[in-house]
């Protein structure tokens, strides 16, 4: 597949693997007879892509094997297998490959498809394929003009294209009108707004509901923090389930003006020369003006040159949970109902670390890991680099699904590198812990240090860094990290937190 080289000899030979017991050998099988454009195999691969008894992964080779192949025969098969009858899971792998090889046919039975879908991943990489395929958005816009999508399908479309890197509106607006929907504050009547809150406690799931909150697409960080990591526009959030009713919770989400909590008031500037500013108050002074914007930077503004000011709403914007699924937004709510309660989804006083901060896979990154040795002083003060916050979930583990992937070397051996930072403001020693310390490397400033879970560091006053290089081949869990006083030290240190 990688080189296009097709071996000499009887490729026919393969054939009959596909009838093997060895299932996993009748996948590969399956594959490479249509790489290898074997025709007398087409009958077979049909066959497996069609039973019922087919396993999902032996299915999935089964109808690549089909796409490779192509022609004419292959998007009849395709079509077939994509039509009214058969399993939700054979219809959508088929519609899938057949927008590889013909997304005009694929376009035609998109609606009937998408419209039998319930699980969200599915209708996600069915989007994707359109999105993938040069002129693939515009087809499927056309095909759904006319078309009635559920509510939850669509909003999932939305936010697919959305998120894509290449938004398409002529697709967001097909989407929005077959799906119904309606974009900007969402006020519930009274009777609906109780199903709701009763439907949270019944239906969400505050685990799902984290990993909505932590989804870059809702951008809840850039704002809120939690446990002091994360934006600092809004309040933090660490308690809001155990001060804020659900109720409360929802209107805050779907009206966001509706109750804004004390001191989160926007203000809105205008200066003398024109110029339009607005956030949250952060102080005045009797020469400047500072606000933090949405964007959680702070502006000065000079007293001299403000013209007029006057209170705004919230900064959060209305419409941010437009795309959300009604599951996906019961989930949220319950997520948020339990921090600061007792429980799995307390913040309490141990010193996390929780805002960390990653390597971005810039040009210049992959310069200094891959000429530079950088693998042997990542904690170089290296210019150009650029490091990204990112966040441990609230139980303080930080996914590394969340952090850049670096595939270095022939070989491609995968590594990522984070940072934490700790203020000391009196000098000594200290204990830092892991969950475990396999496939970790760590260095404090630039200085290499022996990893074990329980480590002791002797720090001087000052912003100390520790960087960490991850093998990834080697590691597979998340990395928690955490410090604690040594009996008889002096130290004192704070896990640095914020944006």
């Amino acid at each position: 597949r990688q080189r296009n080289v097709r071996p000499a000899g009887d490729l026919a030979r393969i054939v009959p693997l596909l009838k093997e017991d060895n299932e996993a050998l009748r996948a590969v099988a399956a594959r490479v007879a249509g790489l290898w454009g074997l025709e007398t195999a087409r009958p077979q691969l049909i066959e497996l892509a069609r039973a019922d008894k087919s396993s999902a992964p032996l299915r999935q080779a089964a109808v690549e094997g089909l796409t490779a192949l192509g022609g004419k025969s292959s998007i009849e098969a395709l079509e077939q297998l994509a039509g009214a009858e058969g399993s939700q899971q054979r219809r959508r792998l088929a519609l899938i490959a057949l927008v590889r090889i013909d997304a005009k046919a694929a376009a035609r039975r998109a609606g009937a498809v998408l419209s039998s879908l319930h699980n969200d991943e599915e209708a996600v990489g069915l989007f994707e394929a359109f999105l993938q395929r040069k002129g693939g958005a515009a087809l499927l816009a056309a095909a759904l003009r006319d078309q009635k999508l559920p509510n939850d399908i669509a909003r999932i479309g939305v936010r697919t294209v959305r998120t894509s890197g290449r938004p398409d509106e002529g697709l967001i607006e097909a989407l929005t009108k077959a799906g119904g929907l309606t974009f900007g504050a969402r006020t519930l009547s009274p009777k609906e707004l109780q199903a709701m809150v009763a439907d949270v406690a019944r239906l969400g799931d505050p685990a799902r509901g984290e990993v909505v909150f932590r989804r870059k697409d809702q951008v809840c960080l850039k704002c809120h923090a939690i446990g002091g990591a994360g934006g600092q526009v809004g309040p933090d959030l660490s308690s809001i389930g155990a001060s804020a009713p659900v109720d409360y919770l929802i209107d805050s989400l779907l009206q966001p003006n509706k109750a804004i909590k004390e001191n989160y008031h926007s203000l809105l500037v205008e200066t003398k020369k024109g110029l339009q500013y607005s956030g949250i108050k952060v102080r005045e002074t009797n020469r400047e003006l500072i606000l933090r914007t949405a964007e959680d930077k702070e502006i000065a503004i000079p007293i001299r040159d403000i013209d007029a000011r006057t209170p705004g709403g919230s900064l959060m914007p209305d419409g941010l949970c437009d795309t959300l699924t009604r599951g996906e937004l019961l989930d949220l709510v319950r997520f948020l109902s339990e921090l600061g309660k007792v429980g799995p989804y307390a913040i309490g006083p141990r010193r996390i670390v929780r805002r960390w901060q990653a390597l971005d896979p810039t040009r210049e990154a992959w310069g200094f890991l891959s000429l530079g040795g950088g693998l042997s002083t990542p904690a170089k003060d290296e210019r150009g680099l650029q490091w990204s916050p990112q966040y441990s979930t609230v139980s303080g583990v930080l996914p590394l699904a969340d952090v850049p992937l670096f595939q270095l070397g022939q070989e491609k051996h995968g590594v990522s590198l984070v940072r934490c930072q700790l203020d000391v403001t009196t000098a000594g020693r200290v204990v830092v812990r892991f969950n475990s310390t396999k496939g970790l490397k760590g260095w404090v400033d630039q200085h290499p240090i022996a990893m074990k879970e329980g480590l002791e560091l002797d720090l001087p006053v000052g912003l100390r860094t520790l960087t960490f290089v991850v093998d990834r081949d080697q590691r597979r869990e998340g990395l928690w990290c955490e410090v604690e006083d040594k009996s008889g030290s002096p130290a004192r240190v704070r896990v640095v937190g914020g944006k």
